[in-house]
């Protein structure tokens, strides 16, 4: 089984990615309005406005954001696999542990950030999103099962809370302390602040059990937990991967994958901002709504350019997205006419009257384009 987790949080990583590369594509071509701050200019790419950033933008974010910590998970288990066949079972057990509290925080929370980022990236190519010719709705159909396969998400909660308590009895917590911010918000203190707000909650569980909650009272606590566990686990992923491509990549696209962090952890902070202040783990800079409103602003405005390159790094083919809004070429309005043009439906008179005993009168040649 928890083979199967790493495997389905990988996929979930890959098929988010896949939802982004249509929307993104498809955004970027879309041109609807004028730009109320320019309008000598005409009509502008939906890319362009502020809401569709907010909502496609840190879903590119998120997506590699999973996809290197599902890497990091995938190691971890290579390793456990290694040990285990080379007969050294107390090494391979140590690592168990933590394998098993990942891969079910990973699983549980990827798959649902995954489902809701798809269905996101659905809306946000408006009507066009929900025909088949999108390409996005067989990817929420085959994701969406996704999170009750090995283990419904919110009871696999309920296991990742308890592993956290339990390590954290026995004194090796398994995740790493936070360290005072000293100045700047950087890399390593937008991560502590993630790790700080682990603590908390933790501290906070084994306090609500000492003062008495039942064990069914606590499953919810339990749930932010384990969110706040995923999160953490997924941001200092990312964190730990970015110096590594910057040693093997051009600057320009290392600076853009920092950018990428650095959205990722503003904005998943941000959606919850009390958590983190209840915990003291909020950078001074990022106190207010308006500074944190202010700084995701900011790393939106630098995403943006690249956003296109960006999902386009997936490399994707048109075949495996099977999409006319996402095409890499961008004939999305060609492609869509194409399909309509030579659906097998053309083919079929029907009888509209309700009576009818046959619905289907005659089959006639495909309308060519």
């Amino acid at each position: 089984m928890t083979y199967l987790r790493v495997g389905i949080a990988a996929d979930a990583a890959t098929t988010l990615a896949r939802a982004c590369a249509i929307a993104i594509r498809y955004a970027a071509i879309r041109k609807q309005f004028a730009d109320e701050d320019k309008p000598k200019d005409g009509e502008t790419a939906v890319l362009n406005y502020s809401l569709v950033q907010q909502r496609l933008l840190p879903l590119i974010a998120t997506s590699y954001a999973l996809y290197f910590a599902c890497q990091e998970l995938k190691d971890l288990y290579a390793n456990y696999d290694k040990l285990l066949s080379a007969g050294k079972t107390q090494q391979a057990e140590a690592l168990l542990a933590e394998l098993h509290v990942q891969s079910c925080a990973l699983k549980s929370h990827g798959t649902t950030i995954s489902v809701e980022g798809i269905e996101t990236c659905r809306r946000a190519c408006g009507g066009h999103g929900y025909a088949q010719y999108s390409g996005i709705g067989h990817l929420y159909a085959d994701m969406l099962p996704s999170v009750t396969y090995e283990g419904d998400n919110y009871m696999l909660t309920k296991q990742v809370s308890r592993s956290i308590l339990k390590a954290a009895k026995l004194g090796v917590p398994l995740f790493q302390e936070a360290k005072n911010a000293k100045g700047g918000i950087s890399n390593d203190d937008l991560v502590a602040a993630f790790a700080r707000r682990v603590a908390f909650l933790t501290t906070q569980q084994q306090q609500l059990a000492k003062d008495g909650w039942s064990k069914n009272a606590l499953l919810v606590p339990g749930w932010r937990l384990s969110t706040a566990y995923a999160q953490y686990v997924i941001v200092s992923a990312f964190a730990r991967a970015l110096p590594k491509l910057a040693a093997q990549l051009p600057a320009p696209t290392a600076q853009a994958l920092g950018d990428l962090f650095r959205l990722h952890a503003l904005v998943t902070l941000d959606a919850s901002a009390s958590e983190f202040a209840d915990a003291g783990a909020l950078p001074a800079q990022l106190g207010s709504g308006i500074q944190r409103q202010k700084a995701i602003a900011d790393a939106l405005a630098r995403v943006r350019p690249n956003a296109v390159n960006l999902v386009d790094g997936w490399a994707f083919s048109d075949l495996v997205l099977n999409s006319s809004l996402g095409r890499e070429d961008g004939r999305v309005y060609e492609d869509i006419f194409r399909r309509a043009a030579t659906n097998p439906v053309n083919e079929l008179v029907f009888d509209p009257r309700p009576e009818s005993k046959v619905i289907v009168k005659r089959r006639e040649g495909a309308a060519k384009l």
